[in-house]
């Protein structure tokens, strides 16, 4: 078939020798100090293996405990402002323009490991919450001061009587 004969695995010549023959114990010495030798060669080429691999993963698992380690914020302290990320509005298509944070809130305790218990500064709002610290961030309360000079003052225009009251 396209100038050549192919040979399948019955087309190899395999001797058979008398077991009492000096070629049989050649042969078979021969075979078996071969298999023992690629057995050996095979058993340090894995153990090289596994040890390039098991030094890869370690390095691999120590960057990422490094990574997690340098993204830890310091711990919040009782009494701090804090808001609260909404992890339920990341995976929501329908809430991808509102606010992905909620608050502010007070922390009230701390529970270890970067648990901690918050309320709300809303006095109506009794519940606490327990959360971990990696859902929360720091809140400064604006620095923002109004007076009558930042007021709006709209009177060139015509407007219904509830809008003017609203703007006053």
């Amino acid at each position: 078939m396209y100038g050549y004969e192919p040979k399948t695995p019955f087309d190899i010549d395999n001797r058979v020798f008398q077991k009492s023959s000096h070629k049989f114990e050649s042969v078979l010495w021969h075979r078996t100090t071969h298999q023992v030798h690629n057995l050996n060669w095979i058993r340090e080429q894995s153990a090289q293996a596994i040890k390039q691999t098991q030094a890869t993963q370690k390095k691999a698992i120590e960057n990422k405990i490094l990574d997690e380690r340098r993204e830890l914020k310091p711990p919040f302290r009782l009494g701090d402002l804090v808001l609260l990320y909404k992890d339920y509005m990341s995976t929501s298509w329908s809430g991808k323009l509102q606010d992905k944070w909620e608050g502010p809130y007070i922390i009230q305790n701390s529970l270890g490991k970067g648990t901690y218990h918050i309320k709300s500064i809303d006095p109506n709002i009794t519940r606490i919450k327990r959360v971990h610290g990696n859902r929360l961030k720091s809140y400064t309360i604006p620095n923002v001061m109004w007076n009558a000079e930042n007021s709006r003052n709209v009177s060139s225009i015509l407007l219904d009587n509830e809008t003017n009251e609203l703007l006053q």
